[in-house]
């Protein structure tokens, strides 16, 4: 039967779903293909990002990829741990950086006000949300500040 989808899978990737001692896939072609093409998507949009990190706020190389693996790790990311390592592994790949061995166990830590990524810094952290201000009331314009009259 021919194959209407060309894309070849790694055989890295295939091996997250073969079972050890097996032979066969535990899953279809199909959810495969689908789940390599959302990882494959996943690496290539954090390449710029792990970037950014590695330049911006100075962090190694090791730093960047243990904390896209953590955010990866997260409920939310739509990847099992498997995939997530294998992303990692991925962009580690494209970015052209060693990837050393990545402990699951250890997650970056939440930057503080006081680290000198939370200190001023580009990476700080702003909050999305609208203000909320009561209804029938206006925002209060910020007071321009005091000009010196010139003698």
């Amino acid at each position: 039967m021919y194959d209407h989808n060309q894309l070849e899978i790694p055989d890295s990737f295939m091996a997250l779903f073969i079972a050890p001692g097996r032979s066969k896939p535990s899953a279809t072609r199909a959810f495969i293909t689908a789940r390599y093409e959302l990882c494959e998507d996943l690496a290539n949009h954090l390449e710029e990002y792990a970037r950014g990190q590695h330049h911006d706020l100075g962090l190694s190389e090791f730093e960047v990829l243990q904390r896209c693996h953590a955010g990866l790790l997260s409920a939310g990311s739509g990847v099992d741990a498997a995939q997530a390592e294998w992303v990692v592994r991925r962009l580690a790949e494209m970015a052209g950086w060693a990837c050393p061995a990545l402990d699951v166990s250890v997650a970056p830590e939440p930057l503080s006000p006081t680290s000198p990524e939370g200190r001023g810094s580009k990476s700080r952290r702003v909050s999305l949300q609208p203000e909320r201000v009561a209804p029938g009331r206006r925002r209060r314009a910020r007071a321009a500040p005091a000009r010196s009259a010139r003698s």
